[in-house]
């Protein structure tokens, strides 16, 4: 058995793998963290209202989604193998391109009329202005998350579980400090506003760094000669099909708690923020295995077809045993979990954990399912099954939660 561990670790999968499980448990440490200090702090109601927030952040911010994180990751490793330089380049100028066209069409929109459309959705256009900051802070977040893109491809692991760790724990700490000095729900978005415009300086300046010491990628003199030349067009209608792809199944995740967000009082919202939080704890060990596919299956697809149904089947299955281990003792252990934690007056979360239970076991088998469709170019099958799904699920969702509240959103899920 210490032979085989030791085979499995001499494999680069396998090591980068490891790396970002590191990387991603410290993450979401923070953030689990950072939800404890906020839920005591803010006490039930605000941060229902918290929630809502981040929800109505994530609905408004699907538009602001075009494709280009996941078309970048996707067709850069497949030029990097090849070393085509050239290809690189308007690989990375679309990526920008298309970034800075949606910062300064949706993102200012979304920024001006988010407290409207708050004030239609919710009734309460307080949460509009508040996620103002939010939705500012998603427009700029486009150079920090090429960087991120650029490190994965290159499989600097260690340097990219680094960076996105200081970012995350930059995220909570801004925040976090601005609500213990009192200053509530505006500390926690003014917060993170702050640290996307650090992040936005950090990007600039350590790509810089890259581009001097890789050759493939290209400096910011050729990006910016290359510019007007590079058409977008040889990349947009792959990169908008996953956008539309990871959009509808965002909206077929977020239309559930902004119904809930209509039809009951803030607590309840914080009631099962904290028991999804709490659930979804164990998907942090999936985390880095769909990322690290995104760049493994397209590599496994220039061996034939056969290593990549290989390495699809192997993932899946591997993914499920990993949720099966881990789901089973965080339900046998949640009451006292979250009274510890959080306090006795989130005990009403418990009764949530327990149906949303299912829905981590079944993310298990689908860990793979969206690098896959994308290394085969098949985004029209998974956008058709989202909007059956939407179709066919939204209004029963609706039903649901406006009839039996908390318990139907917990159903819904």
């Amino acid at each position: 058995m210490i032979s085989r561990i030791k085979q499995l670790f001499n494999r680069n999968f396998v090591r980068d793998l490891a790396t970002l499980q590191v990387g991603n448990f410290v993450s979401t440490g923070l953030s689990f963290a950072a939800s404890i200090v906020f839920a005591r702090v803010l006490g039930p109601d605000d941060y229902g209202k918290y929630v809502i927030i981040f929800a109505f952040t994530a609905l408004v911010g699907l538009f602001m989604q075009w494709g280009t994180e996941h078309a970048t990751l996707t067709l850069l490793p497949e030029a990097w193998a090849r070393k085509d330089k050239e290809e690189v380049k308007k690989i990375i100028i679309y990526f920008l391109k298309v970034s800075i066209l949606v910062s300064l069409t949706v993102g200012v929109l979304a920024v001006v009329l988010a407290g409207v459309l708050a004030g239609w959705i919710y009734r309460d256009v307080g949460i509009g202005e508040l996620a103002r900051w939010i939705l500012a802070g998603m427009a700029i977040r486009f150079m920090f998350l090429l960087l991120v893109n650029i490190l994965q491809l290159i499989r600097k692991i260690k340097h990219l579980t680094i960076i996105e760790n200081t970012g995350k724990l930059v995220y909570i700490l801004l925040p976090v400090g601005l609500v213990l000095l009192g200053l509530g729900l505006n500390g926690v978005v003014v917060g993170y506003f702050i640290s996307s415009l650090i992040f936005l300086v950090f990007g600039f300046w350590f790509y810089e760094l890259l581009s001097r010491r890789m050759d493939l990628l290209p400096s910011y003199k050729e990006i910016i000669r290359g510019f007007r030349k590079v058409s977008i067009r040889k990349y947009f209608k792959f990169g908008f099909l996953i956008a539309v792809d990871k959009n509808l199944a965002s909206l077929y995740t977020i239309l559930p708690l902004t119904f809930l967000g209509m039809f009951v009082a803030n607590a309840e919202v914080g009631y099962y923020k904290i028991a999804f939080s709490y659930i979804g704890l164990a998907l942090m060990i999936l985390t880095p295995v769909s990322r690290l596919l995104s760049v493994q299956l397209p590599k496994s697809k220039t061996y034939g077809i056969k290593q990549l149904k290989k390495d699809f089947l192997k993932s899946s299955f591997a993914s499920f045993g990993m949720m099966l281990v881990v789901v089973i003792p965080m339900v046998v252990f949640s009451k006292y979990l979250v009274e510890i934690f959080y306090g006795e007056q989130y005990l009403p979360t418990i009764r949530i954990i327990y149906m949303l239970s299912p829905f981590v076991l079944v993310a298990g088998w689908g860990t793979s399912l969206g690098p896959i469709y994308r290394t085969l170019h098949k985004m029209k099958v998974t956008i058709i099954t989202n909007l059956i799904l939407i179709a066919a699920g939204a209004p029963f969702y609706y039903w649901l939660i406006q009839t039996y509240g908390l318990k139907g959103m917990a159903i819904s899920v």
